[in-house]
C-alpha cells in the first residue's frame, strides 16, 4: 500500500517549490541510512551490542530507507532486527547510471562499491568531476533524512506497540510511515504554508469530523468564521399548532 501510494502521488511530490533554482545533481541524487526503534523485548528483533549489566538488551528493529532528495519521503524501506549490517541495502540493481548515492561508513562494501562504478552509479568518492561546492552541498543534503526520521518520531511517537509479534510490530511501523507519506502529499498540495508538526496536530484534532481538508488547510479561517456566524444566529423559534 505504501509503495502504491508514493507512485500514485510522486509527482505531487516532485511538484513542489519551495523557492530557488536547484542544482541538477539534486535530481539524481539519493541518501541511504537507517533508523532503530528500541523494542521491549530481545527474542523477536535483536538488539545490537552488548547486553548490559543491568540484564539482558532491549529488542530494535531497524528501518532501513532510500530517499530522493526532491520527494522527501522514502522510496525503498525495509525491515531488519537491529544487529542487521546496513550494507545489504545497498543493492547495485536497485539504480540505475547516472544516480547519485550518498551513505555513510555503515555501508562499506567494496565489492558493491566497485560493481556500482562499473554500473556509473555516482559515489562521492569516485566522482573526480564534481566541484568541492556540489560534493560539501550533498553531504549537507545527506542529513536531511535524519529530519525525515526525527519529523516521525516526534509526530507518530512510537513509545508502545499494540501487538508483540513480529508482523504486529511490522504493520504499526507501515501505517506511521503511511500517514507520514499521505500528511507529507497533503502538505505538498497546499498553497498555504503549513509546517508538518502543525498539520500533523490539526488533522489529529479534525481527522473523526465531515472536512474537506485541502479546502479547510488552504483557509482555516473561513471556516471558523462559519462555525462562529452559525453559533451567532438565534435559533429557531418553534410554530406550535392548536
Amino acid at each position: 500500500m505504501y509503495r502504491d501510494l508514493h507512485a500514485t502521488h510522486r509527482q505531487k511530490l516532485l511538484s513542489d517549490s519551495r523557492g530557488g533554482e536547484t542544482p541538477k545533481w539534486m535530481g539524481k541524487l539519493q541518501i541511504i541510512d537507517s533508523t532503530t526503534i528500541t523494542l521491549f523485548s530481545n527474542l523477536i528483533f535483536k538488539g545490537a551490542g552488548r547486553n548490559p549489566k543491568s540484564g539482558k538488551k532491549k529488542g530494535g528493529i531497524k528501518v532501513h530507507k532510500v530517499i530522493r532528495v526532491l520527494e522527501g519521503v522514502a522510496s525503498d524501506i525495509k525491515f531488519t532486527s537491529a544487529a542487521t549490517h546496513d550494507s545489504f541495502m545497498l543493492a547495485p540493481k536497485n539504480f540505475e547510471r547516472g544516480d547519485l548515492l550518498a551513505l555513510d561508513r555503515a555501508y562499506i562494501d567494496y565489492g558493491k562499491f566497485e560493481e556500482l562504478t562499473k554500473r556509473g552509479i555516482s559515489l562521492l568518492t569516485n566522482d573526480f568531476d564534481m566541484s568541492p561546492e556540489d560534493i560539501i552541498a550533498i553531504y549537507k543534503q545527506h542529513w536531511e533524512i535524519e529530519t525525515l526520521f526525527k519529523q516521525i518520531k516526534q509526530n507518530f511517537p512510537l513509545h508502545f506497540f499494540y501487538g508483540e509479534s513480529a508482523n504486529a510490530i511490522k504493520i504499526q511501523i507501515w501505517v506511521t510511515l503511511i500517514a507520514n507519506l499521505l500528511l507529507t502529499i497533503m502538505q505538498r498540495s497546499l498553497r498555504r504554508r503549513w509546517s508538518f508538526s502543525n498539520l500533523a496536530t490539526t488533522v489529529r484534532i479534525t481527522l473523526m469530523y465531515y472536512v474537506d481538508f485541502l479546502s479547510f488547510f488552504e483557509n482555516p479561517e473561513k471556516d471558523w468564521q462559519k462555525v462562529l456566524l452559525e453559533a451567532a444566529e438565534p435559533p429557531p423559534q418553534l410554530e406550535l399548532d392548536f
